[in-house]
This record gives C-alpha cells, structure tokens and sequence, in this order.
C-alpha cells in the first residue's frame, strides 16, 4: 500500500501540479487511513515499506501525530558494494536508477543525471542518494523527533543494544531479559533473506572483506563520483549510514584490507 501511494505521488498526469497535489493527498489519506485501522485501540501497526516508501514519509508522519519512522541503513560504499556482489541485485538497482531519473524533480542534482551509460556501481549510489535526500527532508522538516536512525551494522554487531534502542524509540515496555532472550532467540541468528542459512557477526564481516576484494576499487569511483552530486543535495557527509550522519569508528576499520 505504501509503494502504490509512493508510485502513484509521480504518475503522469493532466492536471496542474496544484491539483494533482490536492487529490494525491487526499487518495494517500485515504489509503493510510484504510492501512492504519486496528483491532482494538491498544493495537499499533507496524509497516515495512518498500524503498519506494521513502517518498511518502512526510505524508505518513503528517497522517498521524502519533506516527514515528524509523530508518535502516548502510553506508554508501556498503550499499554499492551489496550491489556488485549480485546480478539479481545488479538488475533491480537499473531499474530504480531508471525509474527515479524519468520520475523525480523535486530534486535537480538528480534529476539532471544521465544514468543511460553509467555502470552498476555508479548507478547504486544514485540510488542511495535519491532515498537519502527523501530522508534528508523528513529528518530535517516533517518530524525530525519522530525519525530514528539506525545503522544496519549494528543489527549484527550489537543486537541487543539496538534492539533496546528501537524498543525505546517506539515506547515498547521492555525489561533487559526480553531483549537478550529476543537478541538470542534462533531467528536472530538466520539471513533475514535466506532464513535456512545462519548468519551472524561474523560472517556479515567475512562478506564485507569479500566484497571489498572483489569490487573495492569499482566502489571507490562510485563514491567520489556521488560526493559532488551528494556537495549540491547539502546532504552533508555521505560515510555514515545515511547521508549527515558520521560513520562508526569501526565502519572506518571494517574494509581496510589485510596486511602482511
């Protein structure tokens, strides 16, 4: 439901931008309100949005006053990394980078780029700074003490520790055995994608040195191709998990590669 608002936020139409507006808003009010309704009143909805998503944040915390986002995400080089290290990803990634390009306006450092002859890590990181200047805007304008940031490494990296701090951010009453025995719990354990396969820490480091071997320098270009797009978004740095934000000081550690 969240995607088809977002989709529906750029569809081409006939009508002048203000009135095209007026009736988006008010078809998007009428789809969270049909997606926000409860069972009872002590019940909370929770959505997982697509990336899609991203674009309709400020309507969803100006839909309820009660409403909070919390955002997930990895650093630039991360994703493209991510990225290179799957075909399928590598397609899915073409195709956002086309979608956003024909679709968005709102912002001319992106909308001026020509992503026709770019390769897939270039393409990667446009993606990323597209949803980032969405969050930027939301963390900035619409309800910046209804956004929590939350750097997907800590997920592995320190469970329990960032699961507290979601708890607390959404007003969940939680004791510290709750959030070790859910920190520890099997499902913790697995690939969120590939739940048969365990998946830890540990293993999350050995793929990020992989990756880095594999298509580290192909990264590297992509990044500093993206700071001067990133320079006239203002998005600030763009090393940490989303743009603005600074980097951990193990991220800084993570990738440098072995020495003899």
């Amino acid at each position: 439901m969240v995607a088809q608002i977002g989709f529906l936020r750029y569809r081409r139409h006939d009508m002048s931008p203000d009135e095209w507006q007026a009736e988006w808003r008010q078809l998007a009010a009428l789809g969270l309100g049909l997606m926000s309704r409860a069972f009872s009143a002590d019940e909370t909805v929770i959505v997982k949005p697509s990336d899609i998503g991203n674009c309709v944040g400020d309507v969803v915390l100006a839909h309820d006053p009660r409403s909070k986002s919390l955002i997930l995400s990895i650093s630039l080089r991360t994703f493209i990394l991510s990225v290179l290290k799957s075909s399928s990803r590598r397609e899915w990634t073409r195709g956002r980078a086309r979608y956003w390009r024909k679709t968005i306006n709102d912002f001319p450092a992106l909308a001026d780029v020509d992503v026709k002859n770019m390769d897939d890590a270039k393409l990667s990181a446009y993606v990323w700074l597209v949803n980032n200047a969405f969050w930027a805007e939301l963390r900035s304008k619409t309800a910046p003490e209804r956004v929590l940031v939350l750097d997907g490494e800590e997920v592995s990296d320190a469970p329990e520790t960032t699961l507290a701090r979601v708890l607390a951010f959404f007003g969940v009453t939680f004791t510290p055995e709750d959030v070790a025995r859910i920190a520890t719990s099997e499902a913790a354990s697995h690939h969120s994608k590939r739940p048969n396969n365990q998946y830890g820490a540990s293993q999350r480091r050995a793929d990020l040195l992989d990756w880095q071997r594999r298509f580290g320098s192909e990264a590297d270009q992509a990044v500093e191709w993206a700071s001067g797009i990133a320079q006239n978004l203002k998005l600030g740095c763009i090393d940490g998990p989303v743009a603005g934000v600074a980097p951990r000081v193990s991220d800084s550690l993570m990738l440098l590669p072995e020495t003899a």
